[in-house]
Protein backbone atom coordinates (compact mmCIF):
# COMPACT_ATOMS: atom_id res chain seq x y z
CA UNK A 1 0.00 0.00 0.00
CA UNK A 2 2.83 2.38 0.58
CA UNK A 3 4.23 1.98 -2.67
CA UNK A 4 1.20 2.38 -4.57
CA UNK A 5 0.48 5.78 -1.79
CA UNK A 6 4.34 7.22 -3.48
CA UNK A 7 3.44 5.86 -6.93
CA UNK A 8 0.06 8.10 -7.34
CA UNK A 9 1.42 11.06 -5.72
CA UNK A 10 3.73 11.87 -8.54
CA UNK A 11 2.07 9.86 -11.73
CA UNK A 12 0.40 12.85 -12.46
CA UNK A 13 3.69 15.17 -12.34
CA UNK A 14 5.72 13.00 -14.95
CA UNK A 15 6.32 13.37 -18.36
CA UNK A 16 4.06 11.07 -20.53
CA UNK A 17 7.39 8.82 -21.38
CA UNK A 18 8.21 8.09 -17.61
CA UNK A 19 7.15 6.24 -14.79
CA UNK A 20 8.18 5.39 -11.62
CA UNK A 21 9.57 2.04 -9.89
CA UNK A 22 10.35 0.59 -6.26
CA UNK A 23 13.94 1.88 -5.70
CA UNK A 24 14.08 0.58 -2.01
CA UNK A 25 12.50 1.25 1.18
CA UNK A 26 13.34 1.38 4.82
CA UNK A 27 10.03 0.45 7.10
CA UNK A 28 8.92 -0.73 10.91
CA UNK A 29 5.29 -2.98 11.08
CA UNK A 30 4.90 -1.68 14.03
CA UNK A 31 1.05 -2.74 14.86
CA UNK A 32 -1.31 -5.29 13.34
CA UNK A 33 -4.63 -4.06 11.96
CA UNK A 34 -7.59 -6.30 12.34
CA UNK A 35 -9.14 -8.18 9.22
CA UNK A 36 -11.63 -5.62 7.48
CA UNK A 37 -10.40 -2.57 9.60
CA UNK A 38 -9.46 0.51 6.81
CA UNK A 39 -6.18 1.42 7.10
CA UNK A 40 -5.29 5.05 6.03
CA UNK A 41 -1.48 5.63 4.49
CA UNK A 42 -0.05 9.17 3.96
CA UNK A 43 3.01 9.61 1.84
CA UNK A 44 5.29 12.95 1.53
CA UNK A 45 7.57 13.77 -1.42
CA UNK A 46 10.30 14.58 1.09
CA UNK A 47 13.47 14.89 -1.27
CA UNK A 48 15.05 14.35 -4.39
CA UNK A 49 17.96 12.89 -5.26
CA UNK A 50 18.72 13.12 -9.26
CA UNK A 51 16.07 10.45 -10.69
CA UNK A 52 15.42 9.02 -7.04
CA UNK A 53 12.27 10.38 -5.18
CA UNK A 54 12.44 9.84 -1.22
CA UNK A 55 9.08 9.42 0.86
CA UNK A 56 8.35 9.79 4.29
CA UNK A 57 5.18 6.98 5.10
CA UNK A 58 3.00 6.41 7.71
CA UNK A 59 -0.06 4.38 8.06
CA UNK A 60 -2.44 4.35 10.58
CA UNK A 61 -5.81 2.28 11.85
CA UNK A 62 -8.64 3.68 13.91
CA UNK A 63 -6.24 3.02 17.05
CA UNK A 64 -2.46 3.66 16.00
CA UNK A 65 0.37 4.11 13.79
CA UNK A 66 0.77 1.03 12.06
CA UNK A 67 3.16 1.32 9.65
CA UNK A 68 6.31 4.08 9.49
CA UNK A 69 9.22 4.54 7.03
CA UNK A 70 10.71 5.76 3.63
CA UNK A 71 10.29 4.91 -0.06
CA UNK A 72 12.24 5.39 -2.34
CA UNK A 73 11.65 5.31 -6.01
CA UNK A 74 13.54 5.69 -9.35
CA UNK A 75 12.45 8.04 -12.37
CA UNK A 76 12.89 5.90 -15.44
CA UNK A 77 12.13 5.38 -19.12
CA UNK A 78 8.56 3.76 -19.81
CA UNK A 79 9.92 2.12 -23.44
CA UNK A 80 13.36 1.27 -22.38
CA UNK A 81 12.26 -0.10 -19.19
CA UNK A 82 9.41 -2.21 -21.34
CA UNK A 83 11.72 -3.01 -23.60
CA UNK A 84 14.38 -4.39 -20.84
CA UNK A 85 11.37 -6.91 -19.30
CA UNK A 86 9.89 -8.25 -22.55
CA UNK A 87 13.88 -9.58 -23.35
CA UNK A 88 14.16 -10.76 -19.84
CA UNK A 89 10.92 -12.91 -20.51
CA UNK A 90 12.78 -14.18 -23.44
CA UNK A 91 15.73 -14.85 -22.05
CA UNK A 92 16.88 -18.41 -21.26
CA UNK A 93 17.02 -18.20 -17.52
CA UNK A 94 20.50 -18.75 -15.55
CA UNK A 95 20.36 -21.45 -13.04
CA UNK A 96 22.98 -21.24 -10.12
Amino acid sequence: LAEITCMRIVDPELEKAEMTVGFGHTAQHLAATPVGWTVDVHATLSRTEGRLLYFDVQARDAHEVVFSGEHVRAVVHRDRFVSKLQTKTTATPVVS
